[in-house]
């Protein structure tokens, strides 16, 4: 069994569908996707789109001290 091979555009017009409309099931159904698929692309891309939040704690004192040094 070959696996389909979906550009990053479809995906993203899934992902967004899928968000938006809050119905991941119906999505997937509608293109003809399995809900398991579409479930992965949207975990996927929010995993993707998190920052750790040390990270943006130390992003923001940095920028803070670099407002006390101007």
């Amino acid at each position: 069994m070959t696996q389909k091979k979906y550009t990053q555009e479809f995906k993203d017009s899934i992902i967004k569908a899928a968000i938006e409309t809050g119905n991941i099931a119906l999505v997937a159904r509608q293109n003809g996707l399995s809900k398991e698929l579409v479930y992965k692309w949207v975990r996927q891309n929010r995993e993707s789109n998190r920052e750790p939040k040390a990270n943006i704690k130390k992003s923001l004192d940095n920028s803070n001290v670099k407002n006390l040094e101007a």
